[in-house]
C-alpha cells in the first residue's frame, strides 16, 4: 500500500514537470510557453516547417525565443449572432469559437447587424468596433446594433443614436443616468449629452 502511494505522489509529480509546468512562463497564465517539441499541440502535426502566421483565431502572436514558443491569445470582448449561431468575437474582429454554453451570453455584449468576411468582421463592422470600445467596457451595456447605431442597456432599456461618437462621448452620461430611466423604455441620446424619452 505504501509502494503505491509513493508511486502515485511520483507519478503526479512527473505529469506536474513534464507535461503542465512547460506551458507555464512565470507564474503568468495569460501566456504560455511551450517547448518545440510540444508545439504540434497547436500547429497541424504535418506542417514541416513553423508557421509564419497563427493558425488559429484565438493566438493573436507567437513568437519562438530561448528554445521556447511564446504565445499572446486574442481578447474577447463580445458575441456575434450570425445564422442562429453564437461565436465569441475578439477586439480586433475575429471569430474566436462557436459558443455553446449560454454563460458567455451574461459575459459579453451581443453584436447584432455585422457583416463578416469569413472568420473575420469586415471592413465597415470592424471601423464600428474599433470606435465603440470604450463602450464595451461598460458592464450595462447588453446589445450593439452595428448598421442601426443602437444599444440596448440592462433591464431592456434602449438608446437610440445619430452616431457613434455620440455615444462614446457620453457614455459617462449613460453610467449616471442609467438608474433612473424606466425599464423597457427608449431614448434618443444627443450629441450634447441628452437624454429624450420616445414614446
Amino acid at each position: 500500500m505504501k509502494v503505491l502511494r509513493v508511486l502515485l505522489i511520483l507519478n503526479v509529480l512527473m505529469v506536474f514537470t513534464l507535461v503542465i509546468k512547460p506551458f507555464f512562463r512565470d507564474g503568468d497564465l495569460s501566456s504560455y510557453s511551450v517547448v518545440p517539441e510540444d508545439y504540434r499541440m497547436f500547429f497541424p502535426p504535418n506542417a514541416s516547417v513553423f508557421p509564419k502566421r497563427p493558425p488559429h483565431n484565438l493566438i493573436r502572436e507567437f513568437e519562438v525565443r530561448n528554445k521556447s514558443i511564446i504565445i499572446e491569445p486574442r481578447r474577447p470582448v463580445g458575441v456575434v449572432l450570425d445564422n442562429d449561431h453564437y461565436y465569441l468575437c475578439s477586439e480586433d474582429g475575429y471569430l474566436l469559437f462557436s459558443i455553446g454554453n449560454k454563460e458567455y451570453l451574461k459575459a459579453y455584449p451581443i453584436f447584432l447587424e455585422v457583416f463578416l468576411n469569413g472568420t473575420k468582421f469586415s471592413r465597415k463592422s470592424l471601423e464600428v468596433l474599433e470606435r465603440i470600445r470604450p463602450l464595451l467596457e461598460e458592464p450595462i451595456v447588453s446589445v450593439v446594433f452595428f448598421e442601426s447605431k443602437r444599444l440596448v442597456l440592462l433591464k431592456g432599456i434602449t438608446i437610440d443614436l445619430a452616431s457613434w461618437r455620440d455615444a462614446v462621448e457620453n457614455v459617462r452620461v449613460l453610467k449616471e443616468k442609467f438608474p433612473e430611466l424606466k425599464p423597457g423604455g427608449r431614448y434618443l441620446l444627443t450629441s450634447e449629452g441628452v437624454l429624450v424619452e420616445m414614446k
